[in-house]
Parts: structure tokens; C-alpha cells; sequence
């Protein structure tokens, strides 16, 4: 950046960024509030929700789970993530979820990105706008080139929203992950900052 295009910015040009960054058309993204963690915790507890978030259905203690989103929300000590609630635009304070960028690489430029919502929200939308909001501060904010993440390949919803989105899928690990008898495949999707639609 020179010097001409450094004063081009104005206070006003400041303001309106950093008042926009964290908000979408349908979602805004903010800090963790303690109140958040309660409905986050029993949302993360539901075995029909744990399958799709992990590996095993093995839902974590309260305790447990209360630490990793207070180790993942964003704040001074979180250089290698940022984590936000998410609420709607129409409705201050309804929370919705959660969205995390972690495992920031500063060398790479990268993270994986990872949300999750309350599962009575789905159908309006507000999943595919917070992963576009998430997305994009962490291009224009966090100074990333690519934002990648991991989808069980049945869980054909989230691959819908994630595409809705701007992700491509890049690779699949086949039979990564047995439930029920059955093995299923993991696929890694991603978002580069020079893909179209991300300039915005």
C-alpha cells in the first residue's frame, strides 16, 4: 500500500468498514456473551447434531465444551482463531450459532473454518449468509488467502450451504468415517480469496 492510497481512507471510510465487516445481509457476527453459552452447549449436546460435527457421536461434558468456546472466541490472546456468535440482523440478540476460523497460519495464509447453528433455523438462509460473512472477514480482516473445511459426505445440507456460499470441493478422503455398520467418505472443501464473488 503507498501513501496515496494509505490518506485516500478516510475516518468515515474507516467507520463504515469496520461497522459493516462482521454484518451480512440476513446475520451479524459478534463476541461471545455468557448467556450464549448455555443454549451453544445443549445445541452441541444433541446426539442427531454431534454426528454431524464430529468423528464419533460423543457428545461432550458441559464443562468441556464451555472451554473450548471460551478458548475459540475471539479476543487479545486469540491470534490463531477467531470465533463469533452469530445473531440475525432482524432480530438483535436472537442467537443462532456459533462460527470459528482456527488453526490460523500466518506463513499460509490460511484457516479452517467450522459453524454451527441452531438446528430449528435451518431453511432461511442465515447459514449460508454467516459463512459468507465469517469468509469474508477473514480475507479482508485477518489477511487470509484460503479458508478451508471438512464435511462428512452425508451431510448433504451443509454441502448445499457451503457451496451456496463459494466453497469448491477440492478432494474427498474416502471411507474416513464409520457409523452404523457403514463407512462414508470426508470431503475437504475451500475458498480462495482470488475466487469471484469474494472481492466484494
Amino acid at each position: 500500500m503507498d501513501d496515496t492510497t494509505a490518506t485516500a481512507w478516510t475516518i468515515e471510510d474507516a467507520q463504515r468498514y469496520g461497522g459493516g465487516i462482521l454484518t451480512g445481509s440476513r446475520t451479524r457476527l459478534r463476541g461471545v456473551r455468557e448467556s450464549d453459552l448455555e443454549p451453544l452447549i445443549r445445541w452441541r449436546s444433541e446426539p442427531a447434531l454431534d454426528i454431524l460435527q464430529s468423528s464419533t457421536i460423543d457428545p461432550p461434558a458441559e464443562h468441556q465444551f464451555r472451554e473450548f468456546l471460551r478458548s475459540h472466541a475471539s479476543g487479545p490472546s486469540s491470534r490463531d482463531r477467531r470465533g463469533f456468535a452469530v445473531e440475525t440482523v432482524e432480530e438483535p440478540n436472537r442467537l443462532l450459532g456459533f462460527v470459528t476460523l482456527s488453526g490460523i497460519e500466518a506463513q499460509h495464509r490460511s484457516a479452517e473454518f467450522a459453524i454451527a447453528l441452531d438446528p430449528s433455523s435451518g431453511g432461511h438462509g442465515y447459514g449460508v449468509d454467516a459463512t459468507r460473512t465469517m469468509v469474508r472477514y477473514g480475507f479482508r480482516e485477518v489477511g487470509l488467502h484460503r479458508v478451508w473445511l471438512n464435511v462428512w459426505a452425508y451431510n448433504d445440507r451443509a454441502i448445499r450451504t457451503y457451496r451456496r456460499a463459494g466453497f469448491v470441493e477440492e478432494g474427498r478422503l474416502r471411507d474416513a468415517v464409520f457409523h452404523d455398520g457403514r463407512w462414508h467418505d470426508e470431503l475437504v472443501m475451500s475458498a480462495l480469496a482470488t475466487d469471484q464473488g469474494w472481492s466484494d
